[in-house]
């Protein structure tokens, strides 16, 4: 599965298998794409026990070179029929050279020249906002044409272990709580409270050397968040 909510303390794209085979690279510490972005951490999706020997072979050369993979299981099949049947066998040899002997049980990290590769299971958790549910009891049927606003949770394993490889929350919030409003301004619409990072949206693009930040408030009241950024040597304006 692929996450969709709204992100809390660490931010994520994602990109489609096509990008990362032509354009991404392991640089100074980072995965980097042709446009700028960097990321520190890759997260490959289910893989349902398919996946191209290309692909594979691009993964391998990312680890290699150092980059951090995260799965959620391993394949042992082509995604394809092309060269079949010894695209499965081909398939089958790459894994082993980058999962190793990791199961998801007891072997769950596999290093890889200077990168590793580590199997996880319950990165995050997907919930629908307040004021989604709101609008569920309100009107059952025909709410949303499509899925309702909803959050993303990163799971505690998945937050200790970013932290434990050195890559710290983005935006951390605290000291908030405000209002749940489906529609501004009407009080027949409030749906509840949004405490915390629940109470904040926030993207983070970097500009040059400078880091900018945008901020929304999410709740229906005016709010004095305590605000954290990852960032050093730099005063906010």
């Amino acid at each position: 599965s692929i996450p969709t909510g709204l992100h809390k303390l660490y931010n994520y794209d994602v990109a489609t298998e096509e990008l990362l085979m032509q354009g991404l690279e392991w640089k100074d510490g980072y995965f980097v794409l042709p446009s700028g972005a960097r990321y520190k951490i890759l997260v490959l999706p289910k893989t349902e026990g398919r996946m191209e020997p290309d692909f594979i072979s691009k993964l391998i050369g990312l680890a290699k070179k150092g980059g951090i993979i995260v799965c959620q299981d391993r394949p042992s099949k082509s995604a394809s029929l092309t060269n079949y049947p010894k695209c499965d066998e081909l398939v089958q040899k790459l894994a082993f050279e980058l999962w190793g002997n990791t199961n998801g049980i007891d072997v769950l990290e596999n290093k890889v020249g200077k990168g590793k590769i580590v199997w996880m299971e319950n990165l995050y958790s997907e919930r629908n906002d307040p004021e989604s549910e709101w609008a569920y009891r309100k009107f059952p049927v025909g709410a949303f044409y499509d899925a309702p606003a909803h959050t993303l949770t990163w799971s505690m394993p998945f937050i200790n272990f970013l932290k434990q490889n050195n890559v710290d929350p983005d935006v951390e919030i605290s000291n908030v709580s405000g209002r749940a409003m489906m529609w501004g301004g009407i009080d027949y619409s409030i749906s509840g409270k949004r405490s915390g990072e629940d109470a904040i949206a926030w993207i983070h693009r970097k500009t040059g050397n400078d880091d900018v930040y945008f901020i929304s408030n999410q709740t229906a009241d005016a709010i004095k968040p305590l605000l954290s950024f990852n960032v050093n040597g730099k005063t906010p304006e």
